[in-house]
């Protein structure tokens, strides 16, 4: 399977980032938004895993998420990916929780470390994709918006700030029309109950 792990992001939160994306995508043509079904924090990308290796990446990481308290994120300010060159990528970040998440980010990325498991080497941020750039945009006219929607963006919030309580392991099945995400595991903070 095709596998990641991720903050779930809750619908009324989803709802509000898709909103955001409309709003860059009528400032920026080239940009298609994102269903909020489709929603998430990415944590780890682990690529092609089987289902002997998720059953040990679920038990590994579980043990490191025992020791993280739950927090409560706040969903904004905007950016671009890649940070030069025609943008691919519109997000929303985090004005709150930003630090625990990054330490549970920490935490997630020692584990599967200790398992032998590949991760980015560059600095983790957290972040939502809210809008993609089409891959047959051509020429500026369809990004000009785009750096406005950004500092439009900067600082505002999106959506009410909302509880994190677990990490979720997520299979990506591949479509015509992108990607669909199925829960394999969640992966409960410390004191916090599994709930599927």
């Amino acid at each position: 399977m095709r596998a990641f792990l991720a903050i779930e992001i809750p619908p009324e939160a989803a709802g509000a980032l898709v909103e955001a994306g409309r709003d860059l995508s009528q400032k920026a043509s080239s940009f298609r938004v994102v269903h909020a079904e489709a929603m998430h924090g990415t944590i780890a990308f682990l690529g092609e895993i089987g289902e002997d290796d998720a059953e040990v990446v679920t038990t590994a990481v579980g043990s490191a998420l025992s020791e993280c308290d739950p927090f409560v994120l706040a969903l904004g300010g905007a950016g671009l990916f890649p940070e030069k060159g025609p943008p691919r990528v519109a997000w929303i970040g985090a004005l709150e929780g930003a630090e625990p998440s990054a330490l549970l980010a920490a935490k997630i990325t020692d584990s599967l470390r200790d398992l032998g498991l590949r991760t980015e080497e560059r600095a983790w941020r957290f972040h939502v994709t809210v809008a993609r750039a089409r891959l047959d945009a051509r020429g500026a006219a369809g990004f000009r918006g785009a750096e406005q929607w950004c500092r439009d963006w900067a600082n505002r919030r999106c959506g009410r700030p909302f509880r994190v309580e677990r990490v979720v392991l997520f299979e990506s099945l591949l479509q015509p029309h992108g990607s669909r995400y199925l829960v394999r595991a969640t992966l409960p903070l410390r004191g916090c109950a599994e709930s599927r």
